[in-house]
């Protein structure tokens, strides 16, 4: 991610979910890194993933608001 490979990262989350689909800070982060692709829809869908997973995570405020951008960022696309 630092080095801007965002495709290559992008296939590293994917595999990590494979092998651990229920681990909640993968969900996050390829969410992120979904939304620095500019993959709206599928940030959203791994946002709310997260946030089902991960009920009393520090970060759960702002991740919701965060999802919420996200949500009116995909009804204009629609």
């Amino acid at each position: 991610l630092q080095n801007e490979a965002l495709a290559k990262a992008l296939c590293v989350m994917n595999r990590l979910l494979i092998v651990d689909p229920d681990n909640a800070p993968d969900w996050r982060d390829r969410a992120l890194l979904y939304e620095k692709l500019e993959c709206a829809r599928a940030a959203q869908d791994d946002l709310e993933t997260y946030l089902r997973l991960a009920l009393d995570a520090d970060d759960t405020a702002a991740m919701r608001e965060r999802l919420a951008k996200l949500r009116q960022r995909v009804s204009r696309l629609n």
